[in-house]
């Protein structure tokens, strides 16, 4: 029963996240109403629901961004109290030349097989997909300006990584789950962290390389980079639809590059043997 309780424990961070998200959203959505509301009877205007709903869209990532930072607060305190009786190193100590190889094509790799992923959704699952795109669109997620790269590129692969791959991996574990275990449900509450049925399939999958990085290198400093790496390609992939043909042969040159840029970061990961991987033990 105790050990089901520690497993229990696991989730936890996610609860946790997604309440900071929720709270944040419903503050920041209850202040822009009361805002419209007073502009509009300053002004004699008459402001509907849906109207209300669509402008707050343009606020909504400013919410994002307090729960980001809130987020990091509360988890960068547990993860350093979780973790104050373990080695702290330094990114130095952990990041070299072969590590940031493998970052660099892992992260290329893995966004270019979110974007096949993502084209095939458009086929098998299109209700799902609108839905994502709505999501995208009235978050304002993804687009390259400052805001959205500050969450999207900066923000989220610090807090995430913390969250998943440092606090509940790290529960997981002195709950007596061995890596895969832990690995897996951490990844797991990843995606059910993006809310949303698109998102959450790839962000298990992605959940479980970013993982593999943190447990490999024996830090989450590696598997942030990575996260970051994987975000700016996306934000970068998206530029790019707005200026490379949408044909079958740009959908077959980003296959291969695809391919490429995977196979060289798992050779790159393979072959930088600095860190050994490390057993599950305190």
């Amino acid at each position: 029963m105790k050990k089901a309780g520690k497993y229990l424990l696991t989730a936890v961070p996610l609860i946790v996240g997604l309440a900071l998200q929720v709270v944040c959203s419903i503050i920041a959505s209850t202040l822009y109403s009361f805002y419209r509301a007073a502009q509009a009877a300053a002004s004699g205007e008459i402001v509907t629901q849906s109207e209300i709903l669509a402008g707050f869209g343009g606020i909504a990532i400013y919410a994002l961004i307090v729960s980001q930072i809130l987020a990091f607060l509360v988890f960068g305190l547990w993860y350093k109290r979780q973790n104050k009786n373990r080695e702290s190193r330094s990114l130095t100590q952990v990041v070299h030349v072969k590590t940031m190889g493998s970052i660099l094509f892992l992260g290329i790799g893995l966004q270019l097989l979110t974007n096949l992923f993502m084209q095939i959704a458009y086929v098998i699952m299109p209700s799902a997909m609108e839905e994502y795109a709505a999501l995208v669109e009235t978050v304002g997620i993804g687009q390259a300006n400052v805001i959205s790269m500050l969450a999207t590129v900066i923000l989220a692969p610090i807090v995430e990584e913390i969250i998943f791959r440092g606090v509940t991996m790290r529960l997981a574990q002195k709950a007596g789950a061995g890596f895969l275990a832990a690995n897996l449900i951490q990844a797991v509450a990843f995606g059910i962290y993006h809310f949303n049925l698109v998102q959450g399939i790839y962000a298990t999958v992605i959940g479980l390389a970013l993982g593999y990085v943190a447990y490999k290198y024996r830090s989450i400093y590696p598997s942030i980079l990575l996260h970051l790496a994987y975000n700016l390609a996306a934000t970068l992939l998206g530029a790019s639809a707005q200026i490379l043909p949408d044909t079958m042969a740009t959908q077959a040159v980003l296959v291969v590059v695809m391919i490429v840029a995977t196979a060289a970061g798992i050779w790159f990961l393979k072959a930088d043997q600095r860190e050994e991987v490390y057993e599950n033990a305190d």
